[in-house]
Parts: C-alpha cells; structure tokens; sequence
C-alpha cells in the first residue's frame, strides 16, 4: 500500500459529510491508497459517516489533534502518509503531484498549496495579509524546496514512514485540543526531518482547498489565534533555539510589543481599521509569547 491519507475530526461530522467524498474522488489508482478517518472523542456521528462511505474510522480517545495524527500513522499501512483536514478537499491530481516529489529518497516531507474558501462573504475587509495565514492559507509560489519556517501546513502534508520512524511522530505538547488553540506541532516535526537530513519540498499544483467556518471570521477568533500563536512561538523556541537567541527574540518581542501597543493608537485615530487590528492582534501575539518565555503559565 503506497499512501495512507488520514483524516483527523473532532465534532464536525457535517464537514467530514461534505469534503470526505471529495477525497474517495482523487485521480489516482484505488488500490494504491487506503484512507483512515481518526474520530478523534467526538460526540457526534463522525463514525457514521465514515461508516456510510466505506472508510475505515478508528476511535482516539485522548484529545487532541496530535494524538488523532499518531493514532493515525500507527494504524496506517501506507509508506507515505498524508493528512488532509476534515474542513478541506483535495484537487483530483493532489496525490499524484505529491507522489511525484517522493520519487526522489531524499525527500522526507512535502506538501501543497491551500487555497482558502471563504464563503458567500468572502475575506474580511478588516482582516490583514499577514494574518490570513492563520486560516492554514499556503501559496509559496514557484518554490520547490522548503526551510524553516516555510513549512507545509498540517492540512496539506505528507511524509515518508521511515522518515516518522526514525525522528518520531508529532509531540503532543503542541497542536490544538479541543479549543484551544496551540499549534506549532507541524513545524516542530519539519524541523526534526530537516535536522535528520532529508529533504522537504513544495508542489504548487498539489492543492487542497479549505473551507474558512463563518464561527472563525470574526476579530475574537483572530485575536485568540494570535494569543496561541504567541505561545506556540516561545514553546518551539524553548526547544530549538540557544539561549543567547532566546534572550534576544526576547528583546525583540517586548519592542514589537510597545511598538504595535503605539501603532495601534495611531491607526485607530486615523480610522484605519485593518491596520489597527493587525497591530493589537501582533500585541496579544507578543504578550503570550513574553508571559510563557518568561516562565508564566498561559495555557
């Protein structure tokens, strides 16, 4: 069996009804890949749909989203494994133009394009670039080989067995459980492949769409997301960077933080809404990231 897809969910049997079709409808031989939803404690009827679709469903008790994905790699059998959300749907073509990057041994990971579906409202007008990130959107452009931090992100991704076999799965002190938040748990592992050696690529035409929930579209959300983000940052640096390094990102986010805490000020007298959000957005992002660096509990 070449590729096991997982499908991660936690009480949303609603997406999983709509976009796990859409997944059974890859242009890709049928006897080359198995497809495994992880009903990750839900108390809806995430099984039965799985059930009615004729897709394998294994039941993880213990939330979390990284602990669904192990669950996920332990019961798989393919030798490359690839998550896709239970919110998202690939390109006919996806896993072919994923196989296609694994022809090469050196390549450990790789993933795709996310294209994000906003809805009959489309993106907010009050919403800025640099966090439409924070809805899993990916387009690297023309790039083909990754680094830090330009990773793959978690709905769009694939990995080679041995290579999870020799550095590990994904750590269960990172990624969302239930609502919380956290994530990071995807660039912890890329950076363990990358550090292991091998090769993590990009292929703009692998796409997987990803349907934006109108609950997420609002300023709370975001401003949460950027809270987690924050502590998401100083967990992963805890870990990978010197001290020196970590003393001067340190220095780094107490700036940023009084400089966006005066920027926001200013746009908001001059009416500019996006901007002014942004900066008390990129504020809470570095008021978590300072609390939890510095050793207060925020989680």
């Amino acid at each position: 069996m070449p590729w096991s897809i997982i499908i991660c969910s936690h009480n949303r049997a609603a997406d999983l009804a709509d976009n796990l079709p859409k997944v059974q409808a890859l242009d890709y031989p049928l006897d080359r890949y198995e497809i495994i939803v992880i009903d990750n404690a839900s108390s809806d009827g995430t099984a039965a749909v799985a059930a009615a679709a004729g897709v394998r469903c294994v039941r993880e008790e213990r939330l979390g989203l990284s602990h669904a994905r192990n669950r996920g790699i332990a019961e798989s059998r393919g030798e490359l494994i690839g998550f896709i959300d239970d919110d998202a749907w690939p390109e006919p073509e996806w896993l072919q133009r994923l196989d296609d990057l694994f022809a090469d041994p050196a390549v450990g990971c790789a993933g795709g394009q996310v294209v994000p579906e906003w809805g009959g409202n489309g993106k907010p007008s009050w919403l800025h670039e640099r966090h439409v990130c924070f809805f899993t959107v990916v387009d690297y452009g023309d790039v083909t080989a990754l680094r830090y931090s330009d990773y793959p992100a978690g709905t769009n991704i694939a990995f080679r067995r041995t290579v999870l076999e020799s550095v590990g799965g994904f750590s269960s002190i990172l990624g969302r459980t239930g609502q919380i938040l956290l994530s990071g748990e995807e660039t912890d592992l890329c950076l363990r492949v990358e550090r292991a050696g091998y090769d993590i690529r990009y292929a703009p035409r692998a796409v997987v769409h990803h349907q934006i929930s109108a609950s997420r579209l609002t300023k709370a959300w975001v401003k949460e997301r950027a809270h987690w983000q924050g502590i998401s940052a100083a967990l992963l640096e805890q870990h990978y960077l010197s001290a020196p390094s970590r003393f001067v990102k340190l220095l780094k986010y107490a700036l940023f933080a009084v400089a966006g805490s005066l920027a926001n000020i200013v746009f908001a007298l001059l009416g500019q809404e996006r901007d002014a959000f942004f900066c008390e957005c990129q504020v809470a992002l570095c008021q978590a990231y300072l609390k939890k660096t510095l050793g207060r509990d925020v989680l």
